[in-house]
């Protein structure tokens, strides 16, 4: 397959997915329910709402990397030099919960 066929390919996969909201939805969705937990949990287990919190605070910064990271990729229209960049420089991400190497 032609890097310009292939590159049409995925860019017509993530427009499917993020055409109509797909994944940004499942972020969202995923955000809320951590957010009705915490306001669940809140009054009635203060440590526990503490817990939560953390995870709704990571889950905001999911969503919010997936809304640019959706962005970015519909910037990049047909153009595979683009497509190749953010692929590029998401492969260069630091995962926050894998702690580095022991090295």
């Amino acid at each position: 397959m032609r890097w310009h066929t292939l590159s049409s390919h995925i860019l017509s996969s993530i427009e499917k997915s993020t055409g109509n909201g797909v994944i940004l939805s499942h972020e969202q969705f995923v955000t809320n329910t951590y957010r009705q937990a915490y306001n669940y949990v809140n009054p009635i287990d203060p440590q526990a709402a503490l817990i939560i919190q953390d995870f709704l605070r990571e889950q905001i910064d999911e969503e919010a990397q997936a809304k640019t990271i959706i962005d970015r990729l519909k910037l990049t229209g047909n153009n595979p030099s683009a497509l190749l960049l953010i692929d590029q420089e998401l492969g260069t991400r630091i995962n926050a919960a894998t702690p580095p190497a022991a090295g």
